[in-house]
């Protein structure tokens, strides 16, 4: 397959491209299946050779993973806990890309987890030179 470029690959699916099976596993949660064709995904994925940032939904949790040039959110679910949504601010300039990410919860009175589904920081900062950074000290907007 051809290499492409250009600044930022954005890759909204159902599915998450990097498997969270074994993270969720480990935390005691189910996990519903990857997607039946995720190398070929990934391959087509990997043709891009700047930076990645991958959205999915499906897993009903809120991650985030990296790994090379792709940074992948999980965005969370409104109909059951954690009843949030997600947002991005996406930053591209001369020396970098910024992504800052928020999990921000639904005003109301929901239903509380058996086990938490919120295994990553509400709020995250990351920034893209030959590879993702996460920023340390992030706090979160208000």
């Amino acid at each position: 397959m051809e290499e492409a470029s250009s600044r930022l690959l954005l890759w909204a699916s159902r599915y998450p491209v990097l498997s969270q099976a074994s993270r969720l596993a480990a935390s005691g949660l189910r996990y519903p299946g990857d997607l039946t064709n995720l190398a070929q995904v990934r391959e087509v994925v990997a043709t891009f050779a700047g930076p990645t940032l991958l959205l999915h939904g499906h897993l009903h949790t809120w991650t985030v993973d990296h790994t090379g040039r792709a940074l992948q959110i999980g965005v969370p679910t409104v109909v059951e806990w954690p009843h949030a949504w997600a947002d991005a601010s996406i930053t591209l300039d001369d020396a970098a890309v910024r992504v800052e990410v928020t999990m921000r919860p639904v005003s109301g009175t929901w239903s509380r987890p058996g086990i938490d589904t919120v295994p990553d920081a509400p709020f995250q900062a990351w920034t893209f030179r030959d590879d993702w950074i996460r920023a340390g000290d992030a706090v979160r907007p208000t």
